[in-house]
């Protein structure tokens, strides 16, 4: 098949997301697992931009997935340094096997087209989170929540026992449906977090790992941080910073909970089955598990923070 033909835009100075999607000659998605992407762009001042799906690095996110689907995600830092007016680009796609034994691997460009910066008229705002200063604690929802049109329940303060299991409950009212579900953490104190393991238990029954036993390499006393669908796919509870959002790293095959309440048969990683979800009105459960023996410490607080269709 030809390439598509397909031009867009990119604001300077602003995060920056496009998808591409990969369907076959019978309008069928391609299992894209272990193909090459490659996203190349000459730029009308000569320079040139290369994105690929197996370079590590912080500069972008650029990952192919199982239903067919291409997702290049740039940060506000990168489009900031975009001082050209326009790219030529085209985005190729290699597969993991041969045509016939010894002609390569096979290799089609996916589509072409052009560029275009859209500007800023100031210089880019700071809007780097810092660290807080003298135990002050972060509110994520002031941070994450503000312009979005979000309902926010806000928990208690949770004492986390050593090697015990800890929980704080909110209870809704409303029963509109769900469009998305955030959950924020606020001033978690404890000298050992990656001994910490953590699950929403929603009404619907199913149960949601949000970690269990990561490092958290940005952690100081006082750690601020939300589990939402809308962080970068990079951002993680390994390396999000404090008062950001973060990714939920799927460990439901190598985790387990002895709480009397939890087994893997509906242990989830993400918050999508929740989409559509009625009714809301419930217990909406936080379970903070310690896992290993020495250490105590303290949940600030937490929010359920729940974006409603209607």
């Amino acid at each position: 098949m030809p390439a598509a033909n397909h031009s867009f835009s990119i604001e300077q100075g602003s995060d920056f997301q496009i998808t591409f999607r990969y369907f076959d000659e019978n309008n069928i998605r391609t299992n894209l697992t272990n193909w090459y992407i490659l996203l190349k762009f000459v730029t009308d001042t000569g320079d040139i931009y290369v994105f690929d799906n197996i370079t590590k690095t912080i500069d972008y996110s650029f990952i192919a997935y199982s239903n067919g689907e291409i997702v290049l995600n740039l940060p506000a830092r990168i489009t900031n340094t975009y001082l050209f007016n326009s790219a030529n680009y085209d985005l190729d796609l290699q597969e993991p096997n041969e045509q016939y034994p010894g002609s390569g691997l096979k290799r089609y460009r996916l589509s072409q087209g052009v560029i275009s910066i859209i500007k800023r008229n100031t210089t880019i705002p700071a809007f780097d989170i810092q660290e807080p200063i003298n135990g002050q604690v972060l509110d994520v929802c002031e941070i994450n929540c503000s312009t979005f049109d979000s309902t926010i329940y806000n928990g208690s303060r949770i004492y986390i026992q050593d090697n015990q299991n800890n929980t704080n409950t909110i209870s809704v009212m409303d029963n509109r449906r769900i469009d998305t579900v955030e959950i924020g953490i606020n001033g978690l104190n404890h000298n050992s977090p990656q001994d910490l393991s953590m699950f929403l238990a929603p009404p619907s029954g199913d149960k949601i790992l949000l970690f269990a036993n990561h490092k958290i390499s940005r952690y100081i006393p006082g750690f601020s941080f939300m589990f939402s669908d809308r962080a970068l796919p990079q951002v993680n509870i390994n390396n999000v910073r404090n008062g950001g959002m973060c990714k939920i790293i799927d460990k439901t095959r190598s985790t387990r909970f002895d709480t009397g309440v939890m087994n893997n048969d509906n242990l989830l990683s993400s918050f999508s089955h929740l989409r559509n979800y009625i009714p809301t009105s419930g217990d909406w459960t936080l379970h903070v598990r310690d896992n290993d023996a020495g250490t105590s410490g303290v949940i600030d607080n937490w929010k359920l923070i729940i974006t409603y269709q209607d």
